[in-house]
């Protein structure tokens, strides 16, 4: 398999399975099953095995397209099932389209890295992987979002070390997510954006989120977060590894 991005991902994927099935809940998006619904650890159990075939499978270049399809349906599944019903009786709310956003762009990515490992006809190829950059592009905007929406919790995540300070790159951040949306979008600039954004990705993991589970701060929330962060570089990866092959080819 070419894309080293969707061995990332496909790893992320085992972590978020992982996480799953140790706390008892479906970590992808920090969502976990609703406690109301019957043989509610069964179904997540069985949604963290998924996600760790998943995570197997597309890395075994045999069944690449099969690991990353299977993904995509666990990521969509996520998003009907139990994100967009929260969030049509929450649409003032900011958190619920951030948290609906998280699903959609690692679904497309997904999408992107079944389009790449398949073997369809190269215009209609082309066309969904687009397709799947335009809606991670749009989810990078609700991501960026966040960082103003909630601008203390964000601030308080950057290293105080990191100069020059922790409100700019706060900002900085929160603005690179949404400028690479845009470039995913129109195509300007776009893998160089993709690249950009999976080292982005990369150092919140290295300074922001990995140094939390070190500091014995091992929640469920913590290791979703982890694994989610872990992905979206994955996923990040795996369009600037999209783009690459498109530019090769041309």
């Amino acid at each position: 398999m070419s894309s080293l991005g969707a061995r990332v991902y496909g790893l992320a994927a085992i972590v978020i399975g992982v996480t799953g099935i140790v706390w008892g809940g479906l970590a992808a998006g920090g969502i976990s099953i609703p406690k109301a619904w019957p043989d509610r650890v069964a179904l997540a159990d069985a949604a963290s095995a998924l996600f760790i075939v998943g995570g197997v499978l597309i890395n075994w270049r045999r069944f690449a397209v099969w690991g990353a399809a299977l993904l995509t349906a666990l990521f969509a599944l996520d998003l009907f099932v139990l994100c967009l019903p929260r969030l049509a009786t929450h649409l003032a709310v900011f958190g619920y389209w951030d948290a609906t956003a998280e699903p959609v762009a690692l679904g497309a990515a997904g999408l992107i890295a079944c389009v790449m490992n398949g073997t369809l006809a190269p215009q209609l190829s082309s066309r969904l992987q687009y397709v799947g950059r335009a809606v991670f592009g749009l989810c990078l905007f609700a991501f960026g979002w966040a960082h103003f929406a909630y601008l203390d919790h964000t601030v308080s995540m950057v290293p105080a070390w990191i100069p020059p300070s922790q409100m700019f790159w706060a900002w900085f951040t929160a603005l690179a997510a949404i400028a690479a949306g845009l470039a995913f979008i129109s195509g300007v600039w776009a893998l160089p954006a993709a690249r950009l954004l999976t080292l982005m990705y990369v150092i919140f993991g290295i300074f922001v989120h990995v140094p939390i589970l070190m500091a014995g701060h091992t929640t469920a929330f913590n290791w979703a977060e982890n694994a989610v962060n872990l992905a979206l570089a994955g996923a990040a990866w795996v369009i600037a590894d999209s783009l690459a092959a498109r530019t090769a080819a041309s």
